[in-house]
């Protein structure tokens, strides 16, 4: 067996993780085992990438050196992006056109994981509005005050607890592979023009991205290119969008050389 998975419940952030990741260490050793002592590559799209970032960051270097041989990132939301403000705010139906985000606005409220994945001040200035409403403008230093006018006091609490998770980044010390697309509208700040601004849906100012995650944060693995001894191999897709990711044939052959040479 050497293709195997690691499922997880994306509503939730890392610190609510540490059986999955128990299980998921032996996984890795399990398949290492079967496998000739073989080292596994981990393959990770969208929250699958900041989410594995936790789990290398935990694991002791000569753990990572004896089990893994690389780490491939698709769309990795590595310091978070603007759509999940846009989640908190007015909900999002996701492209579901038959779905009212207003309707869905609750449940993706609840999510631990839509506070984990908001812009990080790691890569936004201060002084970026990310939001903008009639009343005034917010960025990275104002989500107590944007929670507060939703009035969802309880995002602020979850961001607090998510916050630090892999706020400074560090190298997960393995080989990465990080491949993303480029070049798609995605949003990169909410225009609210009503006086009830939060149950309304905005307009966007486009930022270069996916369609789903800001260029920024794509790009943010580049970091490591100086932080590790391990090398950080990094393409771009141009046009291609956050899920057409999974299908793109470029993306497709490069995995294929990646994971069997051909």
């Amino acid at each position: 067996v050497s293709v195997r998975g690691v499922p997880f419940d994306f509503r939730k952030a890392p610190n609510e993780f540490k059986e999955l990741y128990q299980k998921m260490k032996a996984l890795i050793e399990e398949t290492y085992r079967i496998n000739n002592n073989t080292r596994v590559i981990l393959l990770a799209h969208s929250m699958g990438n900041p989410t594995s970032l936790y789990f290398y960051n935990q694991m002791s270097q000569a753990w990572k050196d004896k089990y893994l041989e690389a780490h491939i990132s698709l769309a990795g939301v590595w310091v978070g992006a603007i759509k999940p403000l846009r989640l908190f705010a007015s909900g999002d139906s996701l492209g579901v056109v038959f779905v009212k985000p207003i309707k869905v606005r609750e449940e993706q409220r609840s999510m631990p994981s839509s506070a984990w994945l908001m812009p990080s001040d790691k890569a936004w200035g201060p002084d970026e509005i990310l939001v903008m409403q009639p009343e005034r403008n917010y960025t990275v230093n104002d989500y107590k005050q944007f929670f507060q006018d939703i009035n969802y006091m309880d995002g602020w609490y979850m961001r607090q607890d998510t916050v630090n998770l892999i706020r400074d980044l560090t190298p997960p010390g393995i080989k990465v592979h990080c491949l993303h697309g480029i070049n798609v509208k995605t949003p990169g700040v909410l225009m609210y023009d009503k006086s009830s601004w939060f149950d309304s849906q905005p307009k966007i100012i486009p930022d270069n991205g996916d369609g789903t995650v800001n260029v920024r944060s794509l790009r943010a693995c580049l970091n490591w290119q100086k932080q590790q001894k391990q090398p950080i191999y990094h393409k771009e897709f141009p046009g291609v969008d956050h899920m057409t990711l999974l299908k793109d044939a470029g993306v497709i052959q490069y995995l294929k050389q990646v994971l069997v040479g051909s």
